[in-house]
């Protein structure tokens, strides 16, 4: 029953949210979206006969310029990986590789050639 309260409270939320476009919380999600991407990417498998895994987490691209950018995300979500993909903003994507990563942490930086 909590989850449900809290449910109908955040959607109550959202739609207050959307309403009011001059709204404060509504301003930063738009600033901020842009920064978030989807990562894509295929893992080893569960079961040896398969040849691979599609896996999906998030990132937030941390630093950029004409060279690329530079996305952090968990190291778990990214470790073993291969084909390791960006979509930025639902449309552009890209290739990307995992550049640092510390299992400690559970932080990997991931590196794209899609600047700004």
């Amino acid at each position: 029953m909590r989850c449900r309260t809290v449910a109908l409270f955040l959607a109550s939320i959202t739609c207050v949210a959307c309403a009011r476009s001059g709204d404060a919380f509504v301003r930063n999600v738009r600033a901020i979206r842009p920064s978030v991407v989807l990562l894509t990417m295929k893992v080893p498998p569960e079961h040896k006969r398969d040849a691979y895994d599609e896996a999906y987490a998030s990132g937030t691209v941390v630093a950029t310029g004409k060279w690329g950018s530079d996305i952090l995300t968990v190291a778990h979500a990214v470790k073993g990986a291969w084909d390791l993909r960006i979509t930025i903003d639902n449309r552009r994507r890209a290739p990307a590789k995992v550049v640092a990563s510390d299992d400690d942490l559970d932080v990997a930086l991931v590196r794209t050639p899609a600047a700004n």
